[in-house]
């Protein structure tokens, strides 16, 4: 399979987990099963430039976690994000 095929596979998985999520910790398990999946596949892919890749596609799955935790949220006052960032050093 193609390394961009299987991409979007697995953006479609964690898309579909998170519109099963109906809780705002559904959403963040989410969020890290996904980082940590995307993690150990750059990493096997590229092991010296996997961290800056990965940077860059945690903050996509960041991005998609808060956007259904807020909707999730709907209705309930909360002030910044809901969703904790995973520290990628």
């Amino acid at each position: 399979m193609e390394k961009g095929g299987d991409e979007r596979m697995v953006n479609s998985s964690y898309r579909l987990s998170l519109v099963a999520a109906t809780t705002v910790a559904a959403c963040q398990k989410a969020y890290e099963g996904e980082v940590a999946a995307c993690a150990q596949r750059l990493r096997q892919a590229d092991r010296e430039n996997y961290r800056a890749l990965l940077a860059a596609q945690e903050v996509d799955l960041w991005i998609e976690a808060e956007n259904r935790a807020q909707v999730v949220n709907a209705g309930h006052h909360s002030y910044g994000s809901l969703i904790v960032r995973r520290k990628i050093y």
